[in-house]
């Protein structure tokens, strides 16, 4: 019996020693989107200036633009840049050539009130949660565009704006990156004096309703924004 023990003993293999956990990074994979990303992309589309007294209200814009979300795009912060032009003839002595040239630097914040639709992970649900609401401020560079110089002077304003807008992926979103497609519509209040004193019937107003079509591509990871795990923490 004593015999038999040492034999069935012997059979069994010597316990081995667990596998060390691997060092790693801190990063999160990006095989999935979560709607975490920074990217960049093309806008263009209408300006429609709200005063009626412009000969031309609706003209091009056209611009560049940034966007930086977190997990599940609850923060989603974007940067741009963006010109328009309008032709103006607002009233009798003021030059047929006269044209607004406007360029606008941006700051905007969208919320995504549909933003657990993400967990879906298909491409309605993507496009679901890619709806928001934006608000956000703006410099006003506009320049008053002419042969004549009674009428060419360059002004600086303020605005705030407010929109409405959302993006779909062209393809699938999961993995590293993809393109995505926007749109969206946008009302600005601009703080701005009268551009054309010299004329009585000058309009008095910039607002503007703008809206773009915009085509982007995001990049699926912003862990270089993440903050390194301390050596103490790291399993050794």
């Amino acid at each position: 019996l004593l015999m038999s023990a040492r034999v069935a003993w012997a059979d069994v293999p010597p316990p081995t020693a667990p596998d060390p956990v691997e060092e790693t990074s801190g990063e999160t994979p990006t095989g999935r989107y979560v709607g975490a990303f920074i990217g960049a992309g093309l806008i263009s589309g209408v300006s429609v200036l709200q005063d009626a007294r412009y000969d031309q209200p609706v003209g091009w814009t056209a611009g560049v633009y940034g966007r930086i979300a977190s997990v599940l795009s609850l923060i989603d912060i974007q940067i741009e840049y963006h010109a328009a032009m309008n032709g103006i003839v607002p009233g009798e002595g003021v030059p047929d050539d006269l044209t607004l040239l406007r360029h606008s630097v941006a700051a905007s914040a969208n919320l995504h009130p549909l933003f657990l639709k993400i967990l879906g992970g298909d491409w309605w649900a993507f496009a679901l949660a890619g709806i928001y609401l934006q608000a956000g401020f703006s410099t006003e560079f506009a320049r008053y565009l002419t042969d004549d110089p009674d009428f060419r002077r360059s002004d600086i304003a303020f605005s705030l704006h407010f929109g409405l807008g959302g993006d779909v992926p062209l393809g699938n979103a999961n993995g590293d990156g993809a393109f995505w497609l926007g749109l969206f519509w946008r009302w600005k209040f601009v703080y701005e004096e009268p551009g054309l004193e010299a004329a009585s019937e000058s309009p008095d107003e910039l607002n503007t309703h703008s809206v773009f079509v915009a085509l982007s591509y995001r990049y699926n990871n912003i862990n270089f924004a993440r903050v390194g795990r301390p050596d103490e923490l790291r399993f050794r």
